[in-house]
């Protein structure tokens, strides 16, 4: 038993964390109603355009979308996962959560390349996986574009390392395919990234290699710009707009009142996107400086000049930091494996290791009660007892619903479903069933006689017998 633990046990490791990011990843990810803010509209989008079967201009309510300009890459990928698996919330989340599993493998793969060890490998996919920004709302659980990014830009990270420090040719051509995919993905944010793949060459004055850099980017920039030539065809003042939205807007001025200090994000690291494993980073710049490793310093410049890239910034979202977390575990488990090849003892040497997997059991356990028991999740269930009574309306007859004027995550069960239709609150008439928030019922009341059919926590049902 002994030595099949020690010549089988990290191969067990391996696939038992494969199972269990796997299943943390996907396990409820369609039992959430869909979200308000950004997954709500690109459900919409992505609905419409399934509906509408019109795959260049993303479109809310039937109209053009100029406030999502993002290019459709993902959108697209809904669209896919919309024709697979119907017009739900798992259909929506599909593609982030994919993209989510997608790089915590690269990231386990990534690991085992560089150390030939199914335990570091194991141990970087568990701590990427617990972090507080990776699994979460407008991470890899939610239809946003924010997984999709950071799982392009990691591979993008990859492909490029293999080509820069590995001198493999043709992982030049995957680096030019995954960097126009992360525009594609989130334009400004895909290209905000380009920069920081020129800093070693330029470091090292390998000017030759800079040059194919940056023939790799422009190549990279071709799609965008005629995703962005053939809509603004279709839809004159697309581009202003777009570069307001996704460009000079957020950067210069705090959208939607997204306004930090300048510490924001290192801030937010500490206390909730990652966890207590993020101050090894200290320690872990520390050691660079003394005993160079030639991938951590790239690492640890990307990482650097990203955070520094968006803390610049004057709109300063917390999720515009997910694409930093894969970098942030790969420098702590390199250190960590650079600290375990200066142990020479067998013995001290295989407790360290297991002392680093017992401080990850913890993490373990409170992402495993925050995905299935939604412990500490940071949302307002009571906003979405109408999502729910929609969602889950089963009868034949037409429910008209009202809220506010702007609300996508309501709006998309009227899409997704025939029985469901949006009303105004001034337009209803004898005999329509209508459901609301039970704090619009004195908003309704002055305006009909109703009958109250059915009370859902805080959502009504409601019959209109006479219009007053």
């Amino acid at each position: 038993m002994k030595r099949f633990l020690i010549n089988k046990g990290p191969l067990l490791l391996l696939i038992v964390t494969i199972a269990i990011v796997t299943y943390l990843q996907f396990y409820r990810l369609g039992h959430l109603p869909i979200i308000q803010w950004d997954e709500s509209r690109l459900a919409n989008n992505a609905v419409e355009m399934y509906l509408n079967k019109s795959y260049l201009i993303t479109t809310y309510d039937q109209k053009p979308d100029l406030w999502n300009t993002k290019p459709p890459f993902m959108i697209w990928l809904q669209v896919a996962s919309i024709s697979v698996w119907g017009m739900n919330e798992f259909a929506v989340r599909f593609p982030s959560a994919l993209a989510g599993l997608i790089g915590i493998l690269l990231i386990g793969f990534w690991v085992f390349k560089l150390s030939n060890s199914y335990i570091w490998a194991s141990v970087s996919m568990l701590l990427l996986a617990t972090t507080g920004g990776y699994m979460q709302l407008h991470g890899s659980i939610t239809g946003d574009y924010d997984a999709l990014l950071t799982c392009m830009v990691l591979l993008s990270v990859y492909f490029y390392c293999q080509y820069y420090f590995m001198n493999q040719q043709m992982a030049y051509y995957g680096f030019i395919v995954l960097l126009a995919l992360s525009v594609m993905t989130k334009s400004a944010a895909g290209i905000m990234v380009f920069p920081l793949f020129t800093l070693m060459p330029l470091a090292k004055r390998q000017f030759h290699i800079l040059l194919k850099l940056l023939l790799a980017m422009l190549v990279a920039l071709i799609p965008f710009l005629l995703f962005c030539f053939l809509r603004e065809m279709a839809n004159s003042g697309f581009i202003n707009q777009m570069l307001f939205n996704d460009f000079g807007g957020r950067y210069t001025i705090a959208m939607e009142g997204h306004r930090h200090e300048w510490y924001y994000y290192i801030q937010n690291l500490i206390k909730e996107r990652y966890h207590y494993f993020v101050f090894l980073l200290i320690p872990a710049f520390v050691y660079l400086a003394f005993k160079p490793h030639p991938v951590m310093r790239f690492l640890a410049l990307f990482l650097s000049g990203f955070l520094l890239i968006i803390s610049l910034a004057t709109t300063k979202i917390h999720w515009y930091d997910m694409p930093v977390l894969p970098f942030i575990t790969l420098l702590i488990v390199l250190f960590l494996i650079q600290i375990q090849t200066l142990i020479k003892q067998a013995f001290v040497k295989q407790s360290f290791v297991v002392l680093i997997l017992l401080a990850i059991i913890p993490l373990v356990r409170d992402k495993y009660e925050f995905i299935t028991h939604y412990k500490n999740f940071p949302l307002s269930f009571d906003h979405y007892e109408l999502s729910e009574y929609l969602r889950d309306y089963k009868g034949e007859e037409s429910l008209h619903y009202f809220s506010f004027d702007y609300d996508p995550e309501y709006f998309f069960y009227a899409q997704s479903m025939s029985t469901i239709k949006k009303g105004e609150l001034k337009g209803f008439e004898k005999g329509d069933k209508v459901v609301f928030k039970q704090h619009f019922e004195k908003e309704f009341e002055p305006l009909y006689n109703y009958e109250i059919l059915e009370v859902y926590k805080g959502v009504k049902c409601v019959r209109v017998l006479s219009v007053k």
